[in-house]
């Protein structure tokens, strides 16, 4: 509650409700995270697996490159465009940390050739 307060005095005056949003995101975060480490030193269980973490890490990578650019936005076609970087980066982010395993690249050329497939019947 108090790093809660504490980040909505500063960062709300400089990005209003954007601000305020931030704040609890990462209170409620930080929060989290002291919960699962109280809970290991109590229970001794790891609450996530090495592979699990790759993906948080992919994802908060994506986000740090990607949110300074979204206080910059200023049409949809933009906000759509930096999406699909978000995307773009994070599955960079998980082929570097090797975070697919062979079922994963399984869906994912199923995925792939349903796209292709569906292509050539729209061309036809």
């Amino acid at each position: 509650l108090l790093l809660n307060i504490i980040l909505n005095i500063i960062l709300i005056p400089k990005y209003q409700i954007t601000g305020a949003a931030i704040a609890v995101t990462i209170s409620t975060l930080f929060g989290g995270v002291l919960l699962i480490i109280e809970s290991y030193k109590f229970t001794k269980l790891r609450p996530f697996s090495k592979k699990q973490l790759k993906f948080v890490v992919s994802g908060i990578l994506s986000t740090v490159i990607i949110f300074p650019l979204t206080l910059i936005l200023k049409s949809i076609f933009e906000t759509i465009t930096l999406i699909l970087a978000f995307l773009v980066l994070y599955i960079i982010f998980l082929y570097i940390t090797k975070s697919f395993d062979k079922s994963d690249i399984e869906v994912l050329t199923a995925i792939k050739d349903r796209l292709s497939a569906s292509n050539k019947k729209q061309v036809k």
